[in-house]
């Protein structure tokens, strides 16, 4: 994310300028999908998916721009979309937040 903001705080961190946690809450256990998507002349893409466990309370996830172990978000502005999914397979609404990565 841009120049190591924090998503949550804005602030800057001085540990490690690469790498940004991303937190969110649950009222309980569920699959969380992390959906990344940009505009590619004027169509919204998929970047790249990011599927995990989450569990009930704070969860807090460690992005580096990669989206799988080959994969790694390039430069440039996307869209984060969240979900969670339930054992009951019950979907939260989206959350979403823009952000961009500049090298």
């Amino acid at each position: 994310m841009a120049g190591g903001q924090s998503p949550r705080h804005g602030q800057p961190r001085e540990k490690d300028a690469d790498r940004d946690d991303l937190s969110f809450s649950l009222n309980g256990q569920a699959t969380v999908t992390f959906s990344f998507t940009r505009r590619v002349s004027g169509r919204t893409v998929t970047a790249g998916k990011l599927t995990f466990a989450g569990h009930a309370g704070t969860n807090k996830v460690a992005f580096q721009g990669r989206v799988s172990a080959k994969k790694e978000l390039g430069p440039g502005r996307y869209t984060l979309v969240i979900t969670a999914t339930d054992s009951a397979v019950t979907r939260s609404a989206p959350k979403s937040l823009s952000f961009t990565i500049v090298k």
